[in-house]
């Protein structure tokens, strides 16, 4: 039995929407400034910047006391860096953070943790074993998790994954800004201010959640959260306000700086095109497969950059065959970068990066006109690409649709080709789909009879066949029957597929394909 997980696109994403949303964001600055805290002056009236106290502490310092505590304080730096920690107690939990911005958790764990326990500031020194006890669900940064006794205590700049999993977990992480305090260190500059001797901090309040700065734009305030919530059905219905808001804002953030000197600033549209999604694909056959991948998928306009540039962010290669979901396509990180287009000629260029272990550059332009006859519709592409590991390519396909029945069923039919540098020859697909739809997000679509994918709709059922091959010869079979659902109001919505395929590469021997998912659609 062969198991993979697949997690690089997630991680990579994280990593796109911190260093794209917080490199440019003013707001960034507000806590990327680490030495501030507010302490109380030795008579106890008014509150001292720790910058300040730590200045005197340093004039008050020696040649004799920095030589001294110069060894200790490198090692301290150093063991700061790393979060490498074992933990034994009841829960249940998965957790990934590149920054307090881009923070993703969910679950449920009571523990005690063994180890490295990560950056100890502001506090003077960090026990290798404690509790700690978090509840709750954190996503793009947005903390729907409850205040907590013994709560996690992260850097902002902290990059990290653990899993919990009954009674055992482990964590590890490392902390960008601790690498660059224990550089400078090593000149005697101490970028963190966290170095021995030096002032005593307050003391942390003795609960907390599992993010702890706020990132905040003030055009789009999100909601303040409360210490506990009821219910998950409230933790989701915080989530479902704030996420957009919160991600909205460090657009806006981004797009100011475009905006030309002198010019007033165009109105951010709503965040609408955003998802989070996690799938899992199970094969039964000759030898069984389970995958896990996540999906993420974003698409913003920045109206300020020459009013007609886009910026999106997608977990999925979608220079695959049109045929292939999520989780048969190659798995090539987070792809990111802006989009222009020009609708009059039915255009669009997108150039951005790839970010993976190894990142690359890509570029890709696209030809999509549209042609109607009577109730049928015609949509055709032509997509020429270039990535800079795996070269050119070119992608051609053909998207037939047409709506029957009053308007409650959908044939689709689809006709593709792909032929690049990375393949071995020219793959192609056919497939033919008719489905029965129940609800969409966006019911105009189906009033103007617009063509629809799977995750244009909230519910319904369909049926798929697919054909696979490379030039003249067949490699795959399939047979899907999909049934998806929305499980809490129109904002998680589950989808369910099942049916036989047929494998070239495992001599054509029948297989049971399941597939399970669930997306958060914002």
């Amino acid at each position: 039995m062969n198991f993979h997980l697949v997690s690089s696109s997630l991680r990579w994403l994280l990593v796109a929407l911190a260093g794209l949303v917080l490199s440019f964001s003013p707001v960034y600055a507000q806590y990327a400034d680490f030495s501030r805290q507010v302490l109380v002056s030795e008579e106890g009236s008014e509150p001292r910047d720790e910058g300040l106290a730590m200045a005197d502490a340093r004039a008050n310092q020696g040649v004799l006391t920095t030589i001294l505590w110069y060894l200790p304080n490198r090692v301290m730096d150093l063991i700061d860096i790393f979060r490498l920690r074992l933990k034994v107690g009841p829960g249940l939990g998965v957790g990934f953070r590149m920054t307090d911005y881009a923070a993703f958790y969910g679950g449920s764990q009571y523990a005690v943790y063994l180890g490295l326990p990560g950056p100890r500031y502001p506090e003077a020194f960090r026990y290798p074993v404690g509790l700690e006890y978090q509840r709750g669900i954190v996503l793009a940064g947005v903390d729907a998790s409850d205040d907590l006794k013994h709560p996690p205590r992260y850097g902002f700049s902290e990059v990290d994954a653990g899993l919990h999993l009954f009674l055992i977990g482990a964590e590890a992480g490392i902390d960008p800004f601790e690498i660059a305090d224990f550089l400078s260190g090593l000149f005697l500059i101490d970028l963190r201010r966290d170095d021995y001797p030096r002032v005593p901090a307050p003391p942390l309040p003795e609960t907390g959640s599992v993010v702890v700065n706020q990132l905040i734009h003030p055009e789009f305030e999100t909601d303040p959260k409360p210490e506990s919530f009821v219910s998950y059905a409230a933790r989701l219905d915080y989530l479902e306000r704030n996420v957009p808001l919160r991600l909205q804002g460090g657009m806006r953030y981004v797009d100011q700086r475009f905006a030309a000197e002198g010019q007033p600033l165009e109105v951010q549209p709503p965040m609408n095109d955003l998802s989070f999604g996690i799938f899992i694909r199970s094969i039964v056959g000759g030898t069984t497969e389970v995958e896990f991948k996540p999906d993420v998928n974003l698409d913003v306009a920045l109206p300020n950059l020459e009013r007609r540039v886009s910026l999106f962010v997608e977990s999925s290669s979608s220079d695959d065959l049109p045929g292939r979901d999520s989780l048969e396509q190659e798995d090539k990180g987070v792809t990111i970068g802006a989009r222009r287009k020009a609708e009059d000629w039915n255009i669009s260029v997108d150039a951005g990066i790839r970010a993976k272990w190894l990142p690359e550059l890509y570029t890709r332009a696209s030809w999509k006109p549209n042609w109607e006859w009577d109730a049928w519709q015609f949509r055709f592409e032509e997509r020429a690409f270039w990535e800079s590991d795996d070269g050119f390519g070119n992608l051609t396909s053909l998207a037939v649709h047409r709506w029957f029945a009053n308007d409650r069923w959908l044939f689709k039919e689809n006709t593709s080709g792909k032929i690049s540098e990375s393949t071995d020859g020219f793959e192609w697909e056919q497939s033919l789909a008719v489905g029965r739809v129940f609800k969409l997000f966006d019911e105009n679509r189906r009033a103007n009879r617009r063509s629809i994918g799977s995750d244009d709709a909230i519910s319904g059922y369909a049926i798929k066949g697919s054909i696979f091959g490379e030039d003249d010869a067949v490699t795959q079979y399939r047979i899907l029957g999909t049934y998806r659902f929305a499980l809490y109001k129109d904002f998680v919505v589950c989808d369910f597929r099942t049916g036989p395929q047929w494998r070239e590469s495992e001599d054509w021997d029948p297989e049971l394909r399941i597939d399970l998912g669930m997306s958060l659609i914002f």
